[in-house]
Formats: structure tokens, C-alpha cells, sequence
């Protein structure tokens, strides 16, 4: 099967596109995986001009399938030396895909900060694909770049993912951001678009998947429709919950991180606070889903006078449990705030909370902080901490 793939070297604003034999490796994560290895060079320095990250999507993406509306990414990892690998919803995949491309390589870095325009209208490659200067976008976070870039290319009929502040300053675990709220959130992928000054890629266009046999994608379709809808996790939890439904399940299974994985004994009332039940009762404001998703785990919140996304199982309990922190309000506060910044909840509360095991045995004290310090149980520890680590 051919795929239609962009490649852009940074170094030098050139564009060049071209049709790909995927073969076996069908889309998303295997064909960025086959694209990254073939260009990199595995002794880069993740961090330097030599590194190469690569987004794909599916050949269903577009379409309604379930899941299927998901972009990945694919790098030399800044914070494991080796292969990263990253997946987000929200719409940018589904958008990208409505462009006619199925993949994205960026080479080699850009001399000054700018942002990528991907459009389906033009008739020439130039006029699709361009790449804009972002001066006046350096150091903004993630919903101030998205309002400023999609204002410029049409609102609501684009997608932006964004490099965050985060990621600007290489922060090795930083995340790249679409929809504000969905992240490319593993091994650093914003640190990687950060190095190579990309501060955002804004994805917009008209075309539809073509679907090659119909009928038995309409099979396809029912059945796994009808398997979503007989699996409890995704006829109930997920829908009635989202993914923090998780919470009471994984405490009930005895594996539930706490202070930092040194056990897994929580006190009964206090991880109900944090729950998904928790938050339905006390935050939610309505539930959404990725695109052609019918599972609908999003989870629109307010704590206040803010509003946002989340949080998630996985920020519920790494930035929350693990550090021995009950306080939904501050957890779900605290998940706003990173991803303003475009940070990675799960490896930020993997870091505190083992900066916190650190302080506890005496191995930190403030004065390596900067006077600062981390403590189990802590709540007041995300305004201050999250905004020094961006």
C-alpha cells in the first residue's frame, strides 16, 4: 500500500514530498517507526540537529472506526537516549490525515523559531506546505499559541499542536500538545520539536479517507462496535468515568502506586476523593471523546474559575498517589498547569515524587532546589515547583 508522505529539512525551509511503499508497516506507529530508523542516525544527540521525528497516521485515520483517529510519534528520545515513542488523540491526527498526507518527517533544525502550515489546498507543494516565523510566539504556552496560530488559518477548520514553554527550554520529558488538553506526552517530544525550533505545526484541510470496500467495512465497524459495547471498561467505566474510573479497580487489585511505588496501602476515604466517581460528583462539566470515538473518556472539568481537561488515571495517580497528595482540586489544578506549560504529568510526578522519597532520607535538602523542597502530601507543591521545572 503507498502512503503520501512530507519531509522538511529545517535546516534549510526545503519541502519535499513523495510516495512511501508502506508494505507491512500499515500506519501510525510501525510506519513512523520504519520512516525514523531509516533517516536517523542512532548515535545522534537527541536533543541536537542530527535527531528526526516523525508523525504518522493510519490508513483508517479519517474514517469512524473507533481509536482510529489518533496521530503517533516517533524520535530519538531525549530523556532514554534511545527509540521514543509517542501517541495522542484529540483531532490533529484526523486533521493531518484530511490533508492527503499520512506521515510527517522533520529534519535537521530551523536557524530561527517558527510554526508549520499544512494545508490540502494549493497546487503546488509551496503553497501547501509552509513554514512561517514565530518571534513573536517564543516563550507563550499552549492555549495563548494555539489561539494565536489558529486565528490565522482558519479557527475551528484547523488543528494546532503546540511546543509549549516546556519544551522550548528542552525540558526532557516536555510534551507536545494539541487541542490544549491531548498530548504527545512520552519521552520528551516537545524538548525534540523545541531543539529543532519548531514551536507549532497547524494542520488543516478538506479531503476524506477513501474507504476500498466499503461492505466490509461496515462489518468491521459493527463488530467492533458490538465488542466496545460488551467489554465493561469501555461500556461503562470509560463512558460513565473516563480513564480515572480506573482508580478504585487498580486499588482494589492491589497495585496502586503510593510515595513513590514504595507500597500500595491507601486509606480507603482518601483514594475515593480522587476517584472518577470523585470527579464526576464535584468537577465535571461534560464528557467528550477523540474523533469517531464513541468510548467518550474525556473529561471537561472546573475547579473554580478555571476549566480544562482531566485529569487522567495516569495523572490522577502519578501526580497524586504517589506523592501521597489527596486533594483532587490540586491534583486537577495542577494537570491544568502543565499542560499550559506542555509538560508530561506522568514522568513530572514520577520526578517529584522521587525527589520527595529523596528529602524524606535526608539525600536532598532545599538548598539543591534552590530553596525549595518536595514533600510527601504536600498539595501546595504544584504552582511553585511545575513553573521552575518549565
Amino acid at each position: 500500500m503507498k502512503c503520501k508522505v512530507i519531509e522538511i529539512d529545517l535546516g534549510n525551509s526545503k519541502v519535499i514530498e513523495y510516495s512511501y511503499d508502506t508494505d507491512l508497516w500499515l500506519g501510525g506507529r510501525g510506519l513512523a517507526t520504519k520512516l525514523f530508523t531509516e533517516k536517523v542516525d542512532p548515535a545522534c544527540d537527541p536533543l541536537g540537529s542530527g535527531n528526526v521525528i516523525v508523525f504518522a497516521v493510519s490508513s483508517l485515520s479519517g474514517t469512524i472506526l473507533p481509536t482510529a483517529g489518533r496521530a503517533h510519534a516517533v524520535f530519538k528520545s531525549p530523556l532514554t537516549g534511545v527509540i521514543g515513542s509517542s501517541n495522542s488523540g484529540g483531532i490533529w491526527g484526523k486533521v493531518l490525515k484530511s490533508t492527503g498526507y499520512d506521515a510527517l518527517v522533520l529534519r535537521n533544525a530551523s536557524p530561527k523559531l517558527v510554526y508549520i502550515s499544512i494545508d490540502s489546498q494549493g497546487e503546488e507543494i509551496t503553497d501547501r506546505v509552509r513554514i512561517f516565523d514565530a518571534a513573536d510566539l517564543r516563550g507563550k504556552n499552549v492555549p495563548d499559541t494555539t489561539e494565536a496560530v489558529s486565528a490565522k488559518h482558519g479557527g475551528k477548520a484547523c488543528s494546532v499542536m503546540v511546543t509549549g514553554p516546556a519544551g522550548e527550554n528542552k525540558v526532557r520529558f516536555a510534551a507536545l500538545m494539541n487541542e490544549n488538553n491531548r498530548a504527545f506526552g512520552r519521552g520528551g517530544p516537545g524538548a525534540v520539536l523545541g531543539s529543532k525550533n519548531v514551536k507549532a505545526i497547524v494542520v488543516k484541510g478538506g479531503l476524506k479517507t477513501e474507504i476500498a470496500e466499503p461492505d466490509r467495512f461496515k462489518d468491521v465497524l459493527s463488530q467492533t462496535r458490538h465488542i466496545m459495547k460488551a467489554v465493561p471498561a469501555t461500556k461503562r467505566v470509560f463512558r460513565e468515568l473516563g480513564t480515572a474510573g480506573l482508580v478504585e479497580l487498580i486499588d482494589l487489585m492491589g497495585i496502586l502506586p503510593h510515595r513513590n511505588f514504595q507500597d500500595n496501602i491507601h486509606d480507603t476515604k482518601l483514594m475515593r476523593s480522587i476517584s472518577g466517581e470523585a470527579i464526576a460528583e464535584n468537577i465535571l462539566e461534560k464528557a467528550a471523546g477523540c474523533y469517531g470515538c464513541p468510548i467518550m473518556c474525556q473529561r471537561h472539568t472546573r475547579v473554580g474559575g478555571k476549566s480544562g481537561e482531566g485529569p487522567e488515571y495516569e495523572t490522577v495517580v502519578l501526580m497524586g498517589s504517589l506523592i501521597d497528595i489527596y486533594d483532587l482540586e490540586a491534583i486537577t489544578l495542577g494537570n491544568y498547569t502543565v499542560n499550559e506549560l506542555g509538560l508530561d504529568t506522568m514522568s513530572l510526578g514520577g520526578t517529584l515524587s522521587c525527589a520527595a522519597e529523596l528529602f524524606d532520607i535526608g539525600a536532598l535538602d532545599g538548598a539543591d532546589l534552590g530553596d525549595a523542597s518536595v514533600k510527601f502530601g504536600d498539595a501546595g507543591i504544584y504552582p511553585h515547583i511545575v513553573e521552575r521545572i518549565a
